[in-house]
């Protein structure tokens, strides 16, 4: 079966997804990269962006909101639109995906750091670091 839409609602620490096979876990993982300004390139899979649209749809988005104790909830989104094109917006307001990404930087989500967001596909090249590379990727993930 498929959906139209989801919620996940994951907490503070550590989340986890898991599943059985055909359930959606690695869909829910392409839309938060995604949304977060994340490059399907992290995700190991099709680099077109069209490609993470519902089958039969011309258009998709997913929604990311960040709690913040001094501004209130904070809102990025991704429209991704067939065959391969994709806006974003903070709050709203249209922005660039690089805006996205420095301002999800700045809650220090680092969706480009295999410690802290590692794509199902992407757990081979995972094991695969070396030493320095895993120890870099684990201390940046303490700043």
């Amino acid at each position: 079966s498929t959906y139209d839409d989801v919620v996940c609602t994951p907490g503070p620490h550590l989340n986890v997804i898991i599943g059985t096979n055909g359930a959606g876990k690695s869909t829910v993982i392409c839309g938060i990269c995604l949304a977060v300004g994340g490059s399907p390139k992290v995700l190991g899979r099709s680099e077109r962006m069209g490609d993470y649209i519902k089958h039969r749809r011309d258009e998709g988005y997913v929604e990311v909101y960040i709690a913040d104790a001094q501004k209130g909830e904070q809102r990025v989104k991704v429209l991704l639109q067939r065959p391969s094109s994709c806006t974003y917006s903070i709050n709203g307001s249209r922005t660039t995906q690089r805006a996205v990404r420095d301002f999800v930087a700045s809650y220090n989500i680092q969706i480009d750091n295999p410690c802290t967001f590692l794509a199902q596909d992407k757990v081979k090249s995972f094991s695969e670091q070396s030493p320095v590379e895993l120890l870099m990727n684990t201390e940046r993930v303490a700043f």
